[in-house]
């Protein structure tokens, strides 16, 4: 990616390249609450929400939702919601909701629950909140809960 070195402020979304057909957006030493373009970049900060079409990166930072339409790169960071058109790597953090049309690979990080087109990869140190037992046990358990309020609330009518 080409970058322009100029002072900017914390913050502050900069669009990098002059002249470029691909629009790239790179958010640094702060929070937005939205950001969008072709490539994302993101660094000690934040976004709302961030949207790529093509590529997004975070190195120490993060957003509530996040989404590339082709790969994903957090690095000591995450979000709630992660969704990437191919392949999605997490390094030192991690999400609620992660889903990869591609391959998806959590290195010591966190999460909830790991949707994935292609391969699946958790190397040390990753956690997940349930594995796919719990997951079918939960569910059960559940479903099982509303059938029994569903018949008591029908008796007492």
């Amino acid at each position: 990616m080409d970058n322009e070195t100029n002072n900017q402020e914390p913050g502050d979304v900069q669009e990098t390249g002059e002249e470029q057909e691909r629009r790239n957006v790179e958010v640094r030493d702060g929070f937005v609450p939205f950001a969008q373009g072709e490539d994302v970049t993101i660094t000690n900060g934040g976004a709302g929400a961030a949207i790529a079409g093509n590529d997004l990166s975070i190195t120490s930072g993060g957003g509530n939702i996040l989404i590339a339409g082709a790969d994903m790169s957090v690095r000591e960071g995450g979000g709630l919601l992660l969704i990437s058109g191919a392949n999605l790597h997490v390094e030192q953090g991690g999400g609620m909701f992660l889903l990869a049309g591609g391959n998806a690979e959590v290195s010591n990080g966190f999460v909830g629950v790991l949707l994935s087109g292609g391969s699946a990869n958790l190397k040390e140190g990753s956690r997940v909140l349930l594995t796919t037992p719990q997951a079918a046990a939960l569910g059960a358990a559940l479903g099982l809960v509303l059938v029994v309020m569903g018949r008591l609330l029908r008796r007492s009518r």
